[in-house]
């Protein structure tokens, strides 16, 4: 059985990856809570590495113009979902950082200071 090579955390901050309104929407179409949501945007970003993470110090990064257009989604989940609850607070708490650097419609890693995987 080969070995998976697992990329090191400075690769991983080299990182640009298209995240496109059509996908974000996806997500957003098929969420039954919260968490559905910003943990399918995650698992996108991070593609088949997201199953083996233990551990992620630092968050992906969006530009402020995807950041914004994540949250209404985020928040429109809460309300469908959630009511009780601050609207797109998950995603304010836990969701993607903002690096205007990046540009829109892409997440990138750069913040992103250290990352554990665990065992298959």
């Amino acid at each position: 059985m080969e070995e998976k090579v697992v990329p090191s955390v400075e690769e991983i901050r080299s990182w640009l990856k298209p995240l496109s309104k059509e996908v974000i929407d996806s997500f957003e179409e098929g969420a039954h809570s919260q968490a559905d949501f910003v943990l399918g945007l995650y698992r996108y970003a991070f593609g088949s590495l997201w199953d083996n993470i233990t551990s992620l110090d630092g968050y992906p990064s969006v530009s402020s113009k995807t950041w914004l257009y994540v949250c209404e989604c985020a928040i429109r989940v809460d309300k469908r979902f959630h009511p009780e609850v601050l609207a797109g607070g998950l995603w304010m708490n836990r969701g993607f950082s903002t690096d205007d650097s990046i540009e829109e419609w892409a997440v990138g890693f750069g913040s992103v200071r250290e990352i554990e995987f665990g065992k298959e």
